[in-house]
């Protein structure tokens, strides 16, 4: 019944978790 609020959630979970890694990967140097 509450699929679409599942569905919402892992959706924001998952942008949030993109974001918060781009943003890591972005204050650490990249190695060579």
């Amino acid at each position: 019944m509450k699929k679409k609020i599942i569905i919402a959630v892992a959706v924001i979970a998952g942008i949030l978790a993109a974001v918060a890694i781009i943003s890591i990967l972005a204050q650490t140097p990249m190695p060579i």
